[in-house]
């Protein structure tokens, strides 16, 4: 808990959504108003509740404050503040504006996170965030769940006040911590000798470790994916991006084909006589080998680039017809910037794209022509004008798509070892037909029902931006290779809001409140790929279940400002840092510093003081669960 109030400066236009204002509980925040909104009427609204009785975790209500005088002067400027007294944890906002009534005509917007206040024993006695010490234990490693207590005092005596423990839910057939398959249940590898054991179990044990251990238990939740075996993925289909309600993905699933069929060939020692061994090991002769085969013989016989284009001759034809029945040029003066364009078929149908406008068609192509004997030959000529055009477009189409199918080739050149080739190598869709299906058929199948079983893999793209979805259109990702791919895990679809899909966020609102019961904090697992509307969604629940929660997550989007965004909006409490990643002596010592908290022998705080924007705090390990160890 904290006493000291915290004064911050309005000015009109400002905008804090990428820095990052924490205070600790029991803080006062004073808004004062700067020289740019002198002598005017500025209105104040906040997010923040009245009390702990008035809070709504599922929509942002705003109510509006009144200024505090501060003089006995009402014209005074000067002296007017509004203090908010921060003792509800979580994220909150505020904005101002000269119009009362409507926020989103805001003049200034800012974001503030209340630090939560964690406790231990029966005393109630609080923890420090910055002095956490904390160690990761694998959940699957545990053994049965009635050895877990003398386990997990190993923990305790070593001197730990907090222990993560990975996912405890029944994981997938990849037995990856985070390929989780069963988000509801507790792993059934957890049994004892003829015991069953609940969630319910696990709670009692983590109330155990606090109260007479005096620790803290943390464990994860992962929004993103779901095992690719998860049962209640066939009987809920629409959960994932699958060829029916994601059409935008079919290109990449025919090339996803493609490449297994290509790849099968390969390692039954198809492609030797081509210079592609299936058993030797490979060299950069080898690749160069395979870059050929690819570019030449494997991928121009599937013609992606018709999924782009139009059908030029049924373009013409219709041309050909409104122009007869016009039977007279157009007069309309052309504007230097007009021009046809491929509007993308949305079923993604060879040869079915369209032209964006027939209109602008006529407008372009249906002209007056000199030196003509007749309008037949006009009509001829415009005609022949018109369908140049259409193929040039289509070439254009072409050239962009082979564009993408290049990089595409560079990305499995550059994983070879490890990702298409082989056949036992992740492919990027789940394919539960069998290999007894051409490519060819698989494009017929990718059309009917059958295409809700062929799901998007998930995976994480370098260099991503980490506040767009991968697997929505407009992106290629998945047809460009781009996808560094989990072979076990499905991408979960969302939507925009749970209208979109009721199942699947009744499911994981189920399992996140079940999460945030047992544990006194989570782990947000790839929070730089799960959208952010749905972890915000996801976190309400969690704080209605425990208001107390400490948040950490693995982000990496290397730009603050974009981390601090993140922070501000899901009210993350720490983030996710390692050790391990300084390459050498010196950038430890900075990290060290940097993610340290306050330096020995600080001043004590004045108090009152500027609220100054900070660095998000940091989960600083040594090593994280992710990584090889040093030995290794």
């Amino acid at each position: 808990m904290d006493n000291l109030t915290y004064t911050l400066t309005l000015e009109y236009g400002l905008n804090t959504e990428s820095k990052l204002y924490q205070v600790q509980k029991g803080s006062t925040i004073r808004f004062v108003t700067g020289s740019s909104l002198f002598g005017m009427d500025v209105y104040f609204s906040t997010t923040y509740p009245e009390s702990e009785l008035n809070i709504n975790r599922y929509e942002a209500v705003w109510r509006q404050l009144e200024w505090n005088q501060g003089s006995e002067n009402s014209a005074d400027d000067f002296g007017r503040y509004i203090d908010i007294k921060c003792d509800i944890a979580g994220p909150h906002m505020f904005s101002f504006c000269y119009n009362p009534g409507d926020v989103s005509l805001h003049d200034g917007i800012g974001y503030f996170l209340v630090l939560p206040t964690l406790t231990v024993g029966k005393s109630k006695k609080e923890i420090p965030l910055h002095a956490i010490q904390c160690q990761t234990v694998l959940a699957k490693l545990l053994g049965p769940f009635d050895e877990w207590e003398q386990r997990l005092r190993v923990s305790k005596e070593s001197g730990y006040n907090m222990v993560h423990i990975t996912p405890i839910q029944e994981l997938g057939q990849s037995n990856s911590s985070y390929s989780i398959a069963d988000q509801l249940t507790l792993n059934p590898i957890f049994k004892g000798k003829g015991e069953e054991y609940t969630l319910l179990d696990v709670k009692k044990l983590v109330q155990k470790m606090n109260e007479d251990w005096e620790m803290l238990v943390i464990s994860d939740v992962v929004w993103n994916h779901t095992a690719s075996n998860s049962s209640w993925l066939r009987t809920e289909p629409d959960c994932a991006y699958n060829m029916k309600n994601s059409p935008h993905l079919r290109p990449a699933w025919l090339l996803d084909r493609v490449l297994a069929h290509f790849g099968r060939l390969v390692a039954n020692g198809k492609f030797e006589a081509s210079g592609l061994p299936s058993k030797s090991r490979w060299d950069n002769e080898h690749l160069e080998n395979l870059r050929h085969i690819l570019l030449n013989d494997i991928l121009p016989p599937a013609r992606f680039h018709e999924f782009f284009q139009v059908n030029i001759d049924k373009e013409v034809q219709q041309f050909a017809d409104e122009i007869a029945e016009l039977n007279k040029p157009s007069d309309v003066v052309l504007q230097t910037e007009q021009c046809l364009r491929i509007l993308q078929d949305p079923d993604y149908r060879r040869l079915n794209c369209t032209l964006d406008s027939h209109a602008l068609a006529l407008l372009l192509f249906n002209r007056a022509v000199d030196g003509c004997s007749d309008e037949k030959e006009r009509q001829r000529i415009c005609v022949e004008n018109f369908r140049r055009a259409v193929k040039d477009l289509n070439d254009n189409a072409a050239r962009d798509c082979w564009n993408h199918l290049h990089v595409a080739v560079n990305a499995l050149i550059g994983h070879v070892s490890y990702q298409r080739v082989q056949d036992h190598g992740p492919k990027y869709f789940l394919y539960p037909g069998k290999w007894e299906a051409s490519w060819e058929d698989e494009e017929n199948m990718m059309y009917t029902q059958e295409g809700t079983r062929f799901m998007a893999l998930n995976g994480w793209v370098m260099d991503d931006i980490p506040l767009t979805n991968f697997a929505e259109p407009p992106s290629m990702v998945y047809f460009r290779r781009e996808l560094v791919c989990w072979g076990d895990s499905v991408k979960l679809r969302y939507g925009m809001s749970e209208a979109d899909n009721p199942y699947l966020w009744r499911r994981m609102s189920s399992y996140t409140r079940k999460t945030a019961e047992i544990f006194h904090g989570i782990r947000i697992d790839n929070c730089h790929s799960t959208p952010i509307h749905v972890a915000e969604y996801m976190l309400n629940e969690a704080r209605d279940a425990r208001p107390e929660l400490y948040v950490c997550a693995e982000l990496f989007t290397s730009r603050e400002d974009v981390d601090n965004l993140f922070v501000n909006r899901l009210g993350i409490v720490s983030l996710i840092r390692e050790a391990m990643s300084a390459p050498t002596p010196d950038e430890l010592g900075r990290l060290a510093h940097r993610y340290g908290g306050e330096t020995i022998g600080s001043f004590m705080p004045y108090p009152y003081r500027p609220l100054t924007s900070s660095v998000a705090q940091a989960f600083f390990f040594d090593l994280t669960h992710d990584n090889c160890s040093p030995i290794m």
